[in-house]
């Protein structure tokens, strides 16, 4: 059996030999309490949340479950809400506000929202606001965080964008702020932070990273900080919290064998750092880990797929040296940008043809009037990609091995250098070749 300070050892070594990143040792420990089993009606989980009171917070994709601190093993939830006047059938993300409110990103297709629940609501009730319609701008709205005086921010994964909407934001209303464009480096975001001093920290699971922006950062702003590399053993970092010391938590759904919570010191720089601390290994029952919470001391609760875990504070990290202070540079004045186009219009007359029983389908559409670079097409079968394809014409055959039977939806829209349109979709179906 290997023990804690022979595995330091034994990571120390190979760091010095110059075998493999320095990662930290890992932490396989148990969980020190778990929620699980039937009564806790626990499915599949969407994301975690805890309150100061220490209650937790679990989102399904059709309802939210309230457990009391101190609940443990395969007890009920004190409170839930579900039911079709709460208008959950795809929840992505969730976030507690300090007087009991809870808000919830929803939706799917080209149809999404961000609810929002009175504190104490419970069973079969109406959200008690929202933000929803065209102007919001809100595509797969995923993880969402709220700042100390109650604005929200929204990790919106297609659109490669973060909003942030003032506290009185209320339905059709577009955000205040928005950071996209190439510069920002976000790549699906899934998850956003705050620190206490308000830098905005996102996880990108596509590119592997985390980025972190300024207080108030809007519009193609690059990131101030950037944590990217072999060395930070991030591999699909899909959520994260900060603890009252400023610590960075992160759920890495696929680190390691079973995924893994990584964690960086406060003050930490960005780059290829190793994380101080990472919990992972078999003992600790992670499987795919996409939510995390840290309460008042330290406990972290962690998404499982059917159960919610708990563990014991990790290890403080090592003080970091006081950094030497330097002169706060004058900031050069922005450009007057040159006029860019706009995001393309939507295509037109988008049409399948051929036969269901045959063997390939032409999918033909008409340009938009505006400047276009290439065409994204996606096939799906209920909420599951099958293909998806760039294209510079106006047309693609579809073969049938790549598509399975069913009906099935195409997604065509345009793109250029700004950004994507408005999709445009339509359904075929597919059906078993005639035999004979």
């Amino acid at each position: 059996m290997i023990t804690r300070w022979r595995a330091l050892a034994l990571a120390l070594a190979l760091v010095l030999c110059g075998v493999g990143p320095a990662l930290a040792a890992a932490i396989n420990t148990p969980p020190i309490a778990r929620l699980v089993g039937g009564n806790t009606s626990l499915t599949e989980i969407k994301d975690v949340a805890v309150d100061a009171a220490g209650r937790r917070y679990v989102l399904l994709a059709d309802s939210i479950l309230v457990f009391d601190a101190g609940q443990v093993g395969n007890q009920a939830p004190v409170r839930r809400i579900t039911g079709a006047l709460t208008e959950l059938v795809w929840a992505w993300g969730m976030a507690v506000a300090p007087d009991g409110r809870i808000y919830v990103s929803e939706g799917k297709g080209t149809s999404w929202k961000i609810l929002i629940f009175a504190a104490g609501a419970s069973g079969d009730t109406r959200p008690a606001d929202r933000i929803e319609g065209p102007q919001p701008g809100l595509s797969w709205p995923y993880g969402l965080a709220l700042d100390p005086q109650g604005g929200l921010y929204v990790a919106n994964r297609e659109a490669d964008s973060v909003l942030w909407f003032a506290p009185t934001a209320t339905g059709n209303t577009p955000p205040s702020r928005t950071i996209r464009g190439a510069r920002t480096g976000l790549d699906r975001p899934t998850d956003v932070a705050l620190d206490s001093s308000g830098n905005i920290h996102v996880a990108n699971p596509n590119a592997k990273s985390i980025s972190t922006y300024p207080p108030n950062a809007g519009n193609d702003v690059a990131p101030i900080r950037r944590i990217a590399g072999p060395n930070t053993g991030l591999s699909s970092p899909f959520a994260m919290t900060f603890d009252q010391q400023g610590n960075l938590y992160v759920a890495d759904s696929s680190a390691g064998e079973l995924g893994a919570v990584l964690a960086w010191a406060s003050g930490a720089p960005g780059g290829d750092t190793a994380p101080y601390a990472r919990l992972t290994g078999g003992a600790t029952e992670l499987d795919s880990p996409t939510g995390v919470a840290v309460d008042s001391t330290g406990q972290l609760t962690v998404r499982g797929y059917r159960s919610v875990l708990t563990f014991a504070p990790l290890p403080a990290p090592t003080p970091l040296p006081t950094p030497t202070p330097t002169p706060t540079p004058t900031p050069t004045p922005t450009p007057t940008p040159t006029p860019t186009p706009a995001v393309p219009l939507k295509v037109t007359q988008l049409k399948v043809a051929g036969k269901s029983t045959g063997v390939s389908w032409k999918v033909t559409w008409k340009a938009p009037a505006s400047t276009v670079t290439g065409y994204k097409v996606k096939v799906t079968l209920g909420k599951k990609a099958l293909l998806t394809e760039k294209r510079t014409k106006t047309k693609i055959t579809l073969k049938r091995s790549k598509l399975k039977v069913g009906k099935l939806t195409v997604t065509v829209t345009a793109v250029n250098s700004v950004g994507k349109g408005p999709r445009t979709t339509t359904t075929f179906r597919v059906a078993k070749p005639a035999r004979g």
